[in-house]
């Protein structure tokens, strides 16, 4: 009997799980007639009022995030066993056990791991419209029967147990907190999960290495690392079968800063979605040091139209001045930058002298080639059956055809997820290793990493010499001046934009210079 004198509710209490902060028990419900699980907090915390009353507040939350893969709350336990939550009684393993069962698979279990990833993001943007977690680690993360199609993200409403006067720093788990969890005033949002997940990412995906961004050794040193993402090793050194998107994001969710991490897991969970494969696709997947180079010189078809290039009247930039109307024959323009594996290609089968500093031992396959000379490119495309793009091809294709547009995705200058621009890596990325900066035509890269060099002469005035209606214009002077356009890794953002100008000496070798090349359609 209870201090009401009515019936216990919740009988047959049997422990199923301990912690740090509360322990788990199966319980009879007698009202419903079902078995659940109560989690109850530990007697250090609960006296705590002001604990109390925020895990309430946060039990509310809890109970209206109705999604497939979040754990409901059913209600709050009050009683003499103390304070705590109901929960759905689970059958299954966390996904800290499964991946410990599962160290030595890692390769053939790749897609699974991919798509549980995917669902996490997922479920974490709904999340994230109601509540940040603030402890999202492997152990909280339940795969119903053992099924990583099947996972249950747990603790949203016991998720701030610590706080920073007890614990002195904003709740979480060391190993997988973000660094404003330990930096007062112990600021927290949707990117601390974000960072959360990052550490657990890299941890699934190179079976159980943690990157040098963790805090699992602040309670020794009680120093922050500090770590450059370049600084850490791509997960694709560990698993050659990782794609260089996938490296890419993670890393970029290990960023110090969170301005410096994606938006939102949303963009997360979209991102994730364009590398996911079944199983069937398994032995698709490849590595860094073994693109497949056909599928790499894939071409995006532009039709024959009038298309527009420059920009509008009130631009800064008198080199992007007057816009012009010109006529396009139908061409197809490179998805991305020539790579390292591409030229090793053309060197083999044309005996072609390779440029300084050339890596002939295949570690940056992915890379853009970089080093080589406007003839060096001329020369290549000739031998691929085509050309480097005039101004107005490579414009058109970035604009995706239309008369004004920014950036490769509409207006909004670059995130850190959507191109390797502003210094934010320091050096250049694979190609195809930023989703979001993908344009709908499906040209990557073209916005930041590197510059690439067009078959124009350069001529500041360039679009005042082109006549409105111009078929084909193209600038060929023999000046030792040409044209480059897209931006680089170590450039500003604004030079990133579709109709930014710039040139380079014709026999400059610089690290920041690569191009691609266009075919007649």
């Amino acid at each position: 009997m209870n201090p009401t004198g009515q019936p216990e509710r919740f009988v047959d209490w049997q422990p199923i799980g301990e912690g740090g902060t509360a322990n788990v028990f199966r319980v009879e419900d007698r009202e419903l007639g079902l078995p659940v699980a109560i989690k109850l907090l530990n007697e250090t915390h609960r006296s705590n009022e002001k604990l109390l009353q925020g895990l309430r507040s946060e039990v509310l939350i809890s109970r209206r995030l109705r999604h497939d893969y979040i754990c409901p709350i059913h209600d709050i336990y009050e009683g003499e066993r103390g304070f705590g939550i109901v929960m759905d009684l689970l059958s299954g393993t966390t996904l800290r056990d499964w991946m410990d069962e599962n160290r030595g698979v890692l390769l053939a279990t790749l897609p699974q791991r991919l798509m549980l990833l995917r669902k996490v993001a997922e479920a974490l943007a709904v999340a994230h419209t109601h509540i940040v977690h603030r402890d999202l680690k492997p152990s909280n993360v339940f795969l119903r029967g053992g099924d990583m199609e099947q996972p249950l993200i747990l603790d949203f409403g016991i998720s701030m147990v610590g706080t920073p006067e007890q614990e002195g720093f904003g709740g979480g788990t060391l190993k997988y907190m973000a660094p404003e969890q330990v930096q007062p005033p112990f600021h927290v949002d949707s990117r601390t999960d974000l960072f959360a997940f990052g550490i657990m990412a890299y941890e699934l995906l190179t079976a159980g290495r943690i990157p040098p961004s963790s805090l699992k050794d602040y309670l020794k040193t009680r120093t922050i690392p500090k770590v450059s993402v370049a600084e850490i090793e791509r997960p694709s050194r560990f698993c050659p079968a990782i794609p260089a998107a996938l490296d890419r994001m993670i890393l970029q969710l290990l960023s110090f800063l969170p301005d410096d991490r994606p938006r939102d897991a949303d963009e997360v969970a979209a991102i994730l979605g364009q590398v996911e494969l079944d199983q069937g696709e398994a032995s698709e997947l490849l590595s860094d040091a073994g693109r497949d180079v056909a599928a790499a010189a894939a071409g995006v078809t532009v039709p024959a139209a009038d298309y527009h290039i420059g920009s509008g009247p009130d631009s800064e930039n008198p080199e992007e001045l007057p816009m012009r109307r010109v006529q396009l024959s139908a061409y197809s323009i490179g998805e991305a930058p020539v790579t390292v594996a591409e030229y090793r290609q053309f060197l083999d089968s044309t005996g072609y002298q390779e440029p300084p500093g050339f890596d002939a031992g295949g570690a940056s396959d992915a890379l853009p080639v970089t080093g080589v000379t406007w003839q060096d490119a001329m020369t290549y495309a000739a031998w691929a059956g085509g050309s480097l793009p005039s101004e107005a091809q490579w414009e058109v294709a970035a604009k995706a055809g239309d008369r004004l547009r920014s950036y490769p995705w509409g207006e909004e200058p670059p995130g850190p997820s959507q191109a390797n621009i502003d210094f934010n890596v320091g050096a250049a990325t694979p190609v195809r290793s930023y989703p979001a900066g993908r344009n709908e035509w499906g040209l990557w890269d073209i916005c930041g990493n590197v510059w690439e060099w067009c078959r124009d002469d350069w001529d500041p005035e360039l679009y005042r010499r082109f006549e409105h209606g111009s078929m084909d214009p193209v600038l060929e002077t023999g000046s030792s001046a040409k044209s480059i356009r897209g931006g680089s890794f170590e450039s500003f953002d604004s030079m990133g934009r579709c109709a930014f100008r710039q040139y380079a000496a014709a026999d400059e070798r610089r690290l920041d210079i690569g191009f691609r090349i266009v075919t007649p359609a």
